[in-house]
């Protein structure tokens, strides 16, 4: 390491205590791996399909207005496009965003001066919240545009879906065993052991990433100290909130924020309470 304050053992457990619901963590584990983005998708949507295209992080430029950086974005034999999110506060959860970003996928899906509308492509945009915004308490929620003047559910088929994964309903629902697919995907997005793992596809990346012994947790290394050099190059108490901030936007834990910015964990829960 560059610097022998920064130890390996706080280093490994750092990244031990790392979960999916990490956006930083979550990019390096989908990095063109299209078996396990192959999965999240089957599950969450319960069919079949082969996806042919990932890409993470992709940064959406819109010169005038807000941009976007879509977590991960992927694409299937079909032509069917798909985002994936991950938002653990419920400010970023919001209805809107899912709005926000739907459009901005769609603004990129047609070619200038095509007038056949039918070619933009079906579209989806994918949450895992850590919190239920809605409260009715299901595993999983689907949002479809319908028409008000038929009968109930009447679909308005215009390609667009936006789907909740409810990562904190297996709070609510403690039994010995996931019971189905779905919940063990929402187990597994929340679990930093990769022995109590159940999907081999996830399993298998993060003891990837995590084994000391294995060559991707040079990767893990590397984001690991990169955020420890963050923390250094800050040197006053405003800087520092900033830099904590900063982490926090990116979910990742108050104990490597800790580690990265020379302060205690007490400190920074106490930022976080101060800045909801």
């Amino acid at each position: 390491m560059s610097d022998k304050n920064y130890s390996d053992s706080k280093k490994i457990e750092a990244i031990q205590n790392l979960t999916l619901m990490n956006d930083d963590f979550m990019t390096i584990m989908f990095d063109e791996n299209y078996s396990l983005v192959e999965y999240i998708l089957k599950t969450v949507l319960q069919k079949d399909l082969k996806v042919i295209k990932v890409i993470t992080q992709d940064y959406v430029v819109n010169v005038f207005y807000k941009r976007v950086i879509y977590d991960v974005y992927a694409v299937d034999a079909e032509g069917v496009h798909y985002e994936i999110e991950i938002q653990r506060s419920r400010d970023g959860a919001s209805f809107k965003r899912a709005r926000f970003h739907s459009s901005l996928m769609d603004s990129r899906l047609l070619e200038r001066g095509e007038k056949n509308w039918d070619k933009l492509p079906e579209q989806y945009v994918i949450f895992f919240i850590e919190n239920d915004i809605f409260g009715d308490d299901e595993p999983i929620y689907h949002i479809e545009s319908v028409i008000l003047e038929r009968e109930e559910n009447t679909r308005f088929n215009d390609g667009r879906h936006i789907i909740y994964v409810n990562c904190e309903y297996l709070k609510n629902h403690a039994e010995p065993e996931p019971e189905n697919e779905l919940d063990k995907l929402i187990h597994d997005m929340q679990c930093e052991d990769v022995n109590k793992i159940y999907s081999k596809e996830i399993k298998d990346r993060m003891a990837y990433l995590k084994n000391p012994e294995s060559e991707g947790f040079g990767k893990m290394s590397e984001w690991s100290e990169s955020y420890y050099k963050e923390g250094l190059e800050q040197g006053t108490q405003s800087e520092k909130q900033a830099t904590i901030l900063s982490m926090l936007e990116k979910n990742l834990p108050a104990e490597l924020i800790a580690e990265c910015t020379r302060t205690t964990v007490e400190e920074v829960k106490k930022i976080i309470a101060n800045n909801k």
